[in-house]
């Protein structure tokens, strides 16, 4: 039978403490990313949007898109799925999903 020694236990809980501040650090690393992310396609939509001259009810008609999700998307509060990336370009009038890229620079 194994015994762990005081120092040993010690040595495991600040390992385990390390691996969940990493853990927890990475995380919010990445949400901080997924929100910068979120925000600037957001307002990439917004300005594409309004250089078309069309409305968020007139966008969610033409893309088959809930207009409250469109506001919320544009507000950075939520992130569409490539399915409705596509559907919002389409209803933007881009032929190609890859055009809305075009929205970002």
């Amino acid at each position: 039978m194994l015994v762990n020694t005081p120092t040993e236990l010690m040595e495991d809980t600040q390992e385990s403490r390390l691996d969940q501040s990493i853990t927890y650090h990475n995380h919010v690393d990445m949400t901080l990313v997924l929100g910068s992310v979120a925000i600037r396609f957001g307002e990439a939509l917004q300005r594409c949007r309004t250089e078309r001259n069309l409305s968020q009810e007139s966008l969610a008609f033409q893309s088959d898109v809930d207009r409250v999700f469109i506001s919320h998307i544009e507000q950075g509060k939520h992130q569409p799925t490539i399915t409705t990336i596509v559907k919002l370009a389409g209803g933007l009038g881009m032929n190609r999903p890859g055009n809305i890229g075009d929205c970002f620079t």
